[in-house]
């Protein structure tokens, strides 16, 4: 018993370490980017559209639209912040647009907020 004690330890903090560092970060990408169409996203188009998103939040004005085209034939997306606000005292901003994949397109919206050291980090999504 003694010695699974310290593998127990060992696996709890690394799961802590997994976790969101701010209160109201939401659960990992895969609960949030939900919809048919991130599904059928590659990983590699999944990580360009992360990647475009965190760009956009983190540099673009309110209202000026961004198109992400994948690796992927068919597949593509457009977004804007839609606005800049306030939660729990953090600094937030909502990312609106559109995915398309094989000429199916689908609306969202992501949410991000500054955490304590002021990194964008994803805080909900809504999508069909």
């Amino acid at each position: 018993m003694t010695k699974r004690f310290p593998a127990l330890i060992l696996l709890a903090s690394l799961a802590l370490s997994l976790t969101a560092p701010v209160t109201h970060a939401a659960p990992g990408l895969a609960a949030v980017l939900k919809g048919r169409n991130f599904m059928s996203f590659s990983e590699a188009d999944m990580k360009l559209f992360i990647n475009m998103a965190e760009t956009t939040v983190a540099s673009q004005p309110d209202g000026v639209p961004v198109r992400f085209n994948g690796q992927q034939a068919g597949v593509s997306a457009t977004m804007s912040v839609a606005r800049s606000y306030t939660r729990d005292a953090y600094s937030c901003r909502a990312l609106t647009g559109e995915t398309t994949v094989n000429a199916s397109t689908e609306p969202f919206t992501l949410h991000y907020c500054r955490d304590k050291a002021g990194a964008w980090r994803l805080a909900s999504s809504s999508s069909p």
